[in-house]
């Protein structure tokens, strides 16, 4: 057995504290792929943890000399929160607090964070945490490779980041021939642009090579209606979304 003594202190008249320890058992850590969202809820003091396995798809990202990245999100899912959440990513062993135990994560969106890291074949221990407050916050967890295709749900938002030169892709189906495509890009940081394309035409749009654009400063939109030439082509399907960064 192995025993750990803990001293608390008060440096004035009264302290409140809150107080927690938990045992990290195999079963407790989800799995996560490449593309996928993982939902939780982050309590003070009750952390929840996932890892991220670079399999054969991961790997194949990993060539001679290259600087391909896999990137690790977390956000709260109200965009309105104020509360923030800590994600701790660590290679090859469980993540600590302690900022030598951890890759480096920046602020991300609406409270979150994100940790992005040139690809290596290991495992990943991802640990998503609550420091402040006892107000519980619903979270979306991420993971993608440079090649990944996020699934868009339609009519709900998706947040993400992008590095400059870089590209995020995702798609979503159309199931009627005869209905508007709108797709709005909403600028939260730098100058982001997109493209947009049939999977069968162009499976990873970018701003040089995709059957529509958007390319304006600030926020981006692409319309395509059901008489548009190049979407009679394609009426239904998959269509798919490039976002590249810019600035």
């Amino acid at each position: 057995a192995t025993w750990f003594f803990l001293m608390i202190a008060c440096r004035d008249v009264a302290c409140e504290y809150h107080l927690a320890f938990s045992k990290i058992q195999k079963d407790d850590w989800q799995e996560l792929k490449a593309g996928e969202d993982k939902s939780g809820i982050a309590y003070h003091g009750n952390p929840s943890h996932f890892v991220f396995e670079c399999d054969e798809e991961c790997r194949r990202g990993i060539t001679a000399g290259s600087n391909e990245r896999v990137t690790f999100s977390a956000w709260p899912r109200d965009a309105s929160s104020a509360e923030h959440i800590t994600l701790l990513v660590r290679k090859g062993s469980i993540p600590t607090t302690d900022s030598q135990q951890h890759l480096q994560a920046t602020r991300g969106w609406f409270s979150g964070e994100v940790v992005s890291t040139v690809i290596e074949p290991a495992t990943y221990y991802i640990t998503v945490l609550k420091r402040h407050s006892m107000t519980p916050i619903p979270f979306v967890l991420s993971v993608k490779l440079p090649q990944t295709l996020e699934k868009l749900q339609l009519g709900k938002p998706t947040f993400g980041s992008v590095a400059k030169d870089s590209v995020a892709y995702f798609k979503f189906w159309v199931g009627r021939p005869y209905t508007d495509i709108e797709v709005y890009l909403t600028k939260l940081g730098g100058d982001p642009d997109m493209a947009l394309s049939h999977s069968e035409v162009n499976a990873h749009p970018n701003r040089l090579v995709a059957q529509w654009r958007s390319r304006k400063s600030g926020d981006d939109e692409i319309v395509v209606r059901p008489d548009d030439e190049k979407r009679k082509e394609h009426q239904t399907g998959w269509f798919h979304v490039g976002v590249s960064g810019s600035e």
